[in-house]
């Protein structure tokens, strides 16, 4: 795909493994990897039948779009957001299938599937190592983060 051309993808699937907690916006927006190592924004519009409160969404988006999980995405649309930086756009959820059987086994940081280590302060963030664990630490502030998970772990836990 090209990521400098708006263009719809007709009659392409992509297969993308999510890889960060989604966030809230106009719709849901997440951070996606191909199998080519490729790294994309996401956003889904239109994705939560919810007419509820902004909470209720952003809950049932925290439980839908989960690290690891397999997302399948029918026609992507490769476009150019406002910011200038390259986005893939799905205008509703029935262009898209989710498939969460590796999430758990898989760790959040380098995505190899072993025996994982939950973290025992949220049990959210998954690792196959300490060396994993502490790069996600260092490099992207697990310990911030962790307190905002752990009221969230509840919601997702199996």
């Amino acid at each position: 795909m090209d990521a400098t051309e708006d263009k719809v993808y007709d009659g392409y699937v992509l297969e993308a493994r999510i890889l960060e907690w989604s966030y809230l916006m106009e719709g849901m927006a997440t951070i996606i990897e191909d199998k080519n190592g490729d790294v994309e924004r996401l956003a889904v519009y239109n994705w939560s039948s919810l007419k509820e409160d902004f909470r209720k969404k952003f809950d049932e988006a925290i439980k839908t779009f989960r690290p690891n999980s397999i997302i399948s995405i029918i026609n992507p649309y490769m476009r150019m957001a406002k910011d200038m930086r390259s986005l893939i756009r799905v205008q509703s959820p029935e262009y898209i299938r989710l498939d969460y059987t590796s999430e758990d086994k898989k760790c959040f940081i380098c995505g190899k599937e072993a025996k994982i280590l939950p973290c025992s302060a949220c049990l959210m963030a998954r690792y196959c190592s300490k060396e994993c664990q502490k790069f996600d630490w260092i490099n992207f502030n697990h310990k911030e983060v962790c307190k905002h998970l752990k009221k969230f772990s509840n919601l997702v836990q199996k």
